[in-house]
């Protein structure tokens, strides 16, 4: 039986268990993980919505290959073409390292859902730009829900299978990827001369609301193993208290300046320089100020 200790421990999974099949009870589970069932049907529905999200994802990062001219085109943006995806991976990989901490928070099944209205509404901000700073925000927006995905889908393998069975998820979403990046461009190519270029980003709408919907219907509810105590009443204003706001700032400072000063035309010292900083200042939070600020509104 795991003791109350362990089942509060970084080990214990975000989702607990529902009947089925799934999941198979394995002797080389480690201690202190319990083991999720749910059923075939369920469980392959779960892997739909994931690799819709990670297909949406991962489509974003080639298709402006083939359509990038003619948006350049429109927008007259010729000189800033490098950062029609560099803003998306820019937003991407700075949100990924602290998207497992808003699933301990907000649970990975709310968590993934919001974060696809972001991605939704950064399409439509995109497909709807009339000048290359909107077309850049629009980007920003759909990186920075993206950050979601894979995060999601790591926690979703590692809470839902079991060990001898993990390694096969974890080759599927290596598929998605795959899959995504290698079509993104042929598809967005297909497309713009039918459609024209906006239609590539607000078709990606209607698909990625369906994976995010079936996500939310499908998707287990946390653990008791993980859940906070009296986690049920806590309000949404407790939660947000939980945030590590001043690490999570300077770690997407930090990440965000080091990519902006390696994908500019000329590397500049001056934003490396800047990340440096950023990751000790992290460094410094982390170790001496991150701490779970909820009970301060308890007072």
């Amino acid at each position: 039986m795991t003791s109350a200790a362990d089942e509060n421990s970084e080990r214990a999974p975000l989702l607990h268990s529902s009947s089925s099949t799934l999941h198979e009870e394995s002797d080389d589970a480690p201690k202190g993980t319990a083991q999720h069932t749910i059923s075939n049907t369920r469980g392959a529905l779960i892997c739909l919505s994931i690799w819709v999200l990670i297909f949406v994802l991962t489509c974003n990062i080639s298709l402006l290959t083939t359509v990038q001219g003619t948006i350049a085109t429109a927008l007259d943006a010729f000189d800033s073409v490098s950062w029609f995806t560099s803003t998306y991976l820019i937003a991407l990989t700075s949100l990924i390292p602290v998207a497992g901490r808003f699933c301990i928070i907000f649970t990975p099944r709310y968590y993934l859902f919001a974060s696809v209205l972001v991605v939704a509404v950064g399409l439509l901000i995109t497909s709807q730009a009339g000048s290359l700073a909107i077309f850049l925000v629009g980007r920003a927006l759909t990186g920075i829900g993206a950050a979601a995905f894979t995060p999601v889908a790591l926690i979703l393998v590692a809470d839902l299978t079991s060990t001898r069975r993990r390694g096969l998820f974890f080759g599927l979403i290596n598929v998605c990827y795959t899959t995504g990046v290698s079509l993104g461009a042929v598809l967005a190519g297909a497309l713009e001369p039918a459609l024209g270029w906006r239609a590539v980003f607000w078709l990606q709408i209607p698909l990625v609301l369906v994976g995010g919907l079936l996500a939310l219907a499908t998707l287990p509810e946390p653990s008791e193993g993980r859940q906070q105590p009296d986690s049920d009443d806590e309000s949404f204003l407790h939660k947000l208290s939980r945030i590590d706001y001043l690490g999570i700032l300077s770690l997407i400072s930090a990440v965000t300046l080091l990519l902006y000063g390696l994908s500019a035309s000329r590397i500049h010292a001056t934003p490396i320089i800047l990340a440096v900083a950023g990751f000790m200042l992290f460094v410094f939070v982390e170790a001496k100020w991150a701490i779970d600020l909820s009970y301060l509104l308890a007072s």
